[in-house]
């Protein structure tokens, strides 16, 4: 079950790492991911258009049909 908009923005800027979270469907366009661990979170169908993933350990996390236009990754 995917969270909230409102909770997932509060882990990400508390948390560094985001392991095995299910932030599906979920609109964090132009969210500041860098240098997290983001090990097996799910992202399936998120957009995460112009969103900053640098330096984050995305091992096994879910990126199927999420929106990652201008992301960097």
């Amino acid at each position: 079950m995917s969270i909230s908009l409102f909770d997932a923005l509060e882990l990400i800027s508390r948390k560094s790492s985001l392991t095995g979270l299910d932030l599906s469907g979920l609109d964090l366009s132009g969210v500041d991911l860098s240098n997290r661990i983001l090990r097996g979170t799910d992202f399936k169908g998120a957009n995460l258009s112009y969103s900053n993933m640098s330096g984050s350990d995305c091992t096994r996390a879910n990126f199927r049909g999420a929106n990652l236009y201008n992301a960097n990754l």
